[in-house]
């Protein structure tokens, strides 16, 4: 089976690095998550960090670990992420370097994926693992199985879930039962 995993919040805690970098700046006058802020704030704030919340985002428990099961059982591992080079010209480079330095393992790196849907219909994903609801129904509008890494904004789903690495392996091993 071919698995797409979403990087951001599904195996790296980026939200937890966001915040750290908000607190240390002048960005911390505003509420909430960068997505919800002024378009223009959002862009100076990951022009100015995004290099170092990505380097600097944890693994999620489990997830290295997981992903070297799903890989031992057969599956080819696909990171399909959002992340490019738009506010660095370095983010690809340190996504990899990051995943290297962590020994997380992958067959094949998609990266720029605003579209996931038809990004998982062209290559082929049988199953995607996301966090973000938009990317899970689209999807799931291309026909493309899912499962729901859990955060606090995608509880109210009825999308298959996970609620941890520890779950998602043992969703996969039934997945075909």
């Amino acid at each position: 089976m071919r698995i797409g995993i979403d990087i951001d919040n599904t195996i790296v805690n980026t939200r937890e690095s966001v915040f750290k970098y908000k607190r240390k700046s002048k960005f911390k006058k505003y509420k909430g998550y960068y997505l919800d802020w002024p378009k223009e704030a959002q862009e100076e704030f990951l022009m100015t960090y995004v290099e170092q919340i990505h380097l600097n985002a944890t693994v999620k428990e489990y997830a290295k670990d997981a992903i070297d099961q799903l890989k031992k059982m057969g599956n080819e591992i696909v990171l399909i992420t959002y992340r490019n080079n738009n506010f660095s010209n370095q983010s690809e480079k340190n996504t990899i370097q990051y995943l290297q330095q962590h020994h997380i393992y992958y067959d094949e790196i998609l990266f720029g994926a605003f579209d996931k849907g038809r990004i998982c219909q062209e290559k082929k994903i049988d199953l995607l693992i996301d966090d973000s609801l938009v990317n899970i129904e689209s999807a799931v509008k291309a026909g493309i199985k899912v499962l729901v890494y859990p955060m606090f904004y995608n509880k109210n789903t009825s999308y298959p879930r996970a609620d941890n690495w520890k779950e998602v392996v043992k969703y996969i091993q039934n997945f075909d039962q």
